[in-house]
Order: C-alpha cells, then sequence, then structure tokens
C-alpha cells in the first residue's frame, strides 16, 4: 500500500491515501496507423524527430482538462521537464486545437500524423479509423504512475461520523476492498491497478500491469502536483516557433 500523511496549516492533521495507480493517463499520445510505425518509437524524444515537424496536432496543455495535467507530468519527469517541453512547443511548429472531436479527426483523416493528450481511442476504434495509442509506459523514460480522479482518499480530522469515515477506509484499503474497488473500476475506457501487491491482478491486462522492480515516478507528491511552474513555462514557449 501507498499512504501518506500531511500538516494541514494551522491545527490537526488530515491522512491521505493513494490507493490506485494509473500509467500516466494523462500522457494519451495517439497516432495514424498509416503515416506512423510505432516500432519508431522508443522515447518521447523520438517525437522531436525532425520528420514530425508540422505534423503533430495536440490538445493547448493551458487548458484545464487532460491536456494541462499531461504537461504537468512530462515536466516532472526527469528525462524529459522544461527542456523536453520547449523543444517540443518550439521547434515541432504543433497546431493547437482545444476541441478534441476536431483534433481526433484530423488525426483519422491523415491532416496530422501524431495527436497529444487526445482521448476517446475507443470511439475511433469502433468506427474503424486508422489510429491508435503509443504504449508510452514502454518508452525509455521513467514511468510515471498516479492515483487518477478516484485513486485517493482523505479523513479530515473535524469530520462528520469519523468513526464510520475510519471503518469504510479500512475497509477500502484491504484486501477485499481493493480488490472489489479493481474489479468494479477496470473498463475498455479505463485502467485501474490497486498499489496493493497482494492481491490478484487479473482484471488488468497482463501488458499493462505495474512490473515488480521497475523504478517509477509517483506523481502526486505536493512538487509535482504544483501546476505553476508548467503553467510559466507553457505561455512562455508557445506560439514561439522556432526558425
Amino acid at each position: 500500500m501507498v499512504g501518506e500523511q500531511a500538516l494541514l496549516h494551522g491545527s490537526g492533521r488530515i491522512f491521505y491515501f493513494r490507493f490506485r495507480r494509473q500509467h500516466g493517463h494523462a500522457q494519451r499520445f495517439f497516432y495514424n496507423k498509416i503515416q506512423v510505425d510505432p516500432k519508431e518509437f522508443k522515447s518521447y524524444w523520438d517525437m522531436v524527430n525532425p520528420k514530425w515537424r508540422g505534423k503533430i496536432v495536440s490538445l493547448d496543455p493551458r487548458q484545464p482538462g487532460r491536456q494541462r495535467v499531461g504537461g504537468r507530468l512530462l515536466f516532472n519527469i526527469p528525462e524529459l521537464g522544461e527542456r523536453f517541453l520547449t523543444r517540443l512547443f518550439t521547434e515541432m511548429d504543433v497546431t493547437l486545437s482545444r476541441d478534441e472531436r476536431q483534433a481526433m479527426d484530423w488525426l483519422a483523416v491523415g491532416k496530422f500524423a501524431l495527436c497529444l493528450f487526445c482521448g476517446n481511442i475507443q470511439g475511433a476504434r469502433a468506427q474503424g479509423l486508422p489510429v491508435e495509442e503509443f504504449e508510452v509506459f514502454r518508452w525509455k523514460e521513467t514511468p510515471g504512475i498516479s492515483s487518477g480522479s478516484n485513486g485517493s482518499i482523505a479523513l479530515m480530522n473535524r469530520a462528520p461520523h469519523p468513526h464510520a469515515a475510519r471503518v469504510f477506509i479500512n475497509w477500502l484499503l484491504s484486501r477485499d476492498g481493493q480488490a472489489s474497488f479493481q474489479k468494479i473500476m477496470n473498463s475498455e475506457n479505463l485502467l485501474v491497478e490497486s498499489m496493493r501487491v497482494d492481491i490478484p491482478k487479473d482484471p488488468v491486462p497482463a501488458a499493462k500491469r505495474r512490473v515488480p522492480g521497475l523504478k517509477y515516478i509517483m506523481m502526486d507528491t505536493p512538487e509535482r502536483s504544483n501546476q505553476e511552474p508548467v503553467n510559466k513555462l507553457l505561455k512562455e514557449i508557445i506560439g514561439k516557433q522556432s526558425p
């Protein structure tokens, strides 16, 4: 299990538990299967190969949502950070979109070869469109994992019915609770794996399970959750294309 305890401002404590993980769920990078051989990509840095200049569309990472979180995750991967984002958005002539459907349509018809931070790959596949998602967790950089939007729970010191809350949290974090959560939450659209290592992982596709012994970077720490440094960088670099 992974648990974290943090001090609140003033008095009292809050106990914050992360109990499931996602492989960098906001770092969703798609490609047009007609134009791209995924075997060419073994690193995020392969995206700044000059051959892809002008062939990338991205949801605007300055906007709220998956794209902004995705920018923050890339910023906090040690091998990437400010240097990678700067090269990506100043050298690669990236086209920005605020419309997820538009970006996917552009990718599907071949207007662009790569789409960053996009979504609804399942809908595109169901229509038989020539798009697929990179398995970025297999790339050489340290994989980032996070609790996502529903993988954490907090127990506050002055909450109503504190004893009932403790009973529920104790069950949720137990083997039975985590096995149930993992089974219910997994779907084609969402990959959910408990941080417990002592429960069956059958609901999680074998190829996408956390690998024992592999180093991961947890993205939910207070420092890596801070969006301000990323916002500042993106404001400076987006729109400043290199000659």
